[in-house]
């Protein structure tokens, strides 16, 4: 608790002693610091006056009074009551109120202290208790108001006096209360105004909450339906070497269960001759570079090896790749080259045999040549 009073700042480590009070006790135990160390225990020394000038009763009273009030705080410190440490000071004031009224009090300023009694109670306490305590004190003054009316007792005031007092103390209980009660009911309107804004806001919240789980799932249902269905193999592998998530094209590509696939490091499908490209290829991933274009073989489940083409790239530690089987365009390229290789055989085959039919013309027109000059 952090009081502004200064009397509870000044006592803070001997009442409080790191206690956690809740805001009615901090209140309650702020008064009882301010009345008992001081309010109270200032009855004391004027006590021992009183005593010192031949008064007493009268000081003895006040003494007393004051000493309890000062255990009073010493028992809130043990007991941390604040409830019993408030009525034990409450009742303490009344019986002080009661007396200076009758008394005259200290240098006859009793009827002042009457009026330090409400703004206490409906401190301490809220407005009904507080009312009941004030009228409880009423009580006590009006009978000691009509006591000296008929003359029973003898006061160093006035019936006049003891009536307005008693009036005036009446109409400031009234107006505290009310005061009281109209700022419990403010307090009300402001508490019921706030939880009606929050349930709006509660609720709009959850609406949008709902419309954006409802937008999510739909996305993430078609995401789902795009890689349940794609023809390419769509996967989430990590940075170590494993796949996270894969679709089906895998198992229909490899032939291999998805736990196999899961649970098995994916370099050791990698072909002995594309595994070192392969480990430099997921070091460049490593190092959040993406790879395009790279191709390798995987082994599949009946011992035969297909050409993939990757596509990958790392983020977050995760790798989103993708892959084609190639394996048809492959043999194409390969049927290409041979056809190829048997069209440049069957280039060379007809280029030799132009020159030989150059060679075969040549030694014709010269046998024709030496023919003709022998004739």
């Amino acid at each position: 608790m952090n009081s502004g009073n200064i009397f509870s700042r000044l006592f803070w480590n001997y009442i409080y002693s790191g206690r956690e009070w809740t805001p009615v006790q901090s209140r309650q135990v702020s008064f009882i610091n301010g009345f008992s160390i001081i309010g109270i225990s200032s009855a004391v020394g004027f006590g021992l006056y009183r005593i010192y000038v031949g008064e007493y009763v009268p000081g003895a009273i006040e003494t007393s009074l004051g000493v309890i009030g000062i255990v009073n705080t010493w028992y809130l410190r043990k007991s941390f009551n604040a409830n019993r440490a408030s009525a034990v000071l409450l009742s303490i004031m009344a019986v002080m109120i009661s007396f200076l009224f009758f008394n005259g009090g200290i240098g006859g300023t009793g009827l002042y202290w009457a009026f330090t009694f409400p703004v206490l109670t409906f401190f301490l306490f809220d407005d009904e208790l507080g009312l009941r305590w004030n009228a409880g004190l009423l009580i006590i003054l009006g009978l000691i108001s009509i006591a000296k009316a008929f003359g029973l007792i003898v006061t160093p005031y006035d019936w006049v006096t003891i009536r307005q007092a008693f009036f005036s103390f009446s109409a400031v209980v009234g107006l505290l209360y009310f005061y009281t009660k109209f700022t419990g009911i403010n307090a009300r309107i402001l508490d019921e105004r706030t939880k009606k804004i929050e349930e709006e806001f509660k609720n709009q919240k959850e609406q949008i909450e709902l419309v954006a789980q409802n937008v999510q799932r739909a996305l993430k249902e078609k995401i789902d339906v795009f890689f349940e269905i794609s023809e390419d193999l769509m996967c989430l592998a990590s940075i170590e070497g494993y796949f996270l998530e894969i679709n089906p094209a895998f198992t229909r590509t490899l032939g291999y269960t998805q736990e196999e696939l899961l649970h098995s490091p994916y370099i050791d499908l990698v072909h002995t001759e594309d595994k070192e490209k392969t480990l430099r290829a997921m070091a460049s991933l490593g190092e959040g570079k993406p790879v395009e274009n790279f191709t390798n073989r995987y082994k599949r489940k009946d011992g035969s090896y297909t050409h993939l083409l990757w596509n990958a790239t790392p983020h977050n530690s995760v790798v989103y790749a993708t892959a084609r089987p190639i394996d048809s365009i492959i043999e194409s390229q390969e049927k290409l080259q041979i056809r190829l290789a048997e069209f440049e055989k069957l280039n060379r085959l007809m280029v030799d045999r132009e020159l030989a039919m150059v060679e075969m013309k040549k030694e014709l027109l010269a046998v024709k040549a030496e023919n003709q000059t022998k004739l």
